[in-house]
């Protein structure tokens, strides 16, 4: 039984990954410009792109979590060598940096 909704989310986010890694990097990934007053939301997380404000799927889910649990959030693990994501870990936002815990 998973500790928090962000470990829950970790868990479902590697089996979709596992199941079709693919698919599961095209939709969690992939970002569209949206107004700035979304890029301002206290737990959505976005960013600026070439001028733009961005989301992506998974920053919509780190804003629901982030609205249940303070400063939590889900982060992907990068491979170093290929840049793919090969997993992902339930952890918490301290300044904007992620404190990995899994």
């Amino acid at each position: 039984m998973p500790k928090s909704i962000a470990e829950a989310a970790a868990i479902v986010l590697r089996e979709s990954l596992a199941q079709d890694g693919d698919a599961t990097r095209a939709l969690l990934f992939h970002r569209v410009a949206c107004q700035k007053t979304l890029g301002d939301h206290p737990t959505i997380p976005c960013r600026v792109e070439h001028g733009a404000v961005t989301i992506s799927t998974l920053g919509l889910i780190n804003g629901i979590i982030g609205s249940i649990e303070p400063g939590a959030a889900v982060w992907a693990e990068i491979d170093d060598d290929s840049g793919a994501v090969v997993g992902f870990h339930a952890g918490t936002i301290h300044d904007g940096e992620a404190d990995q815990k899994g």
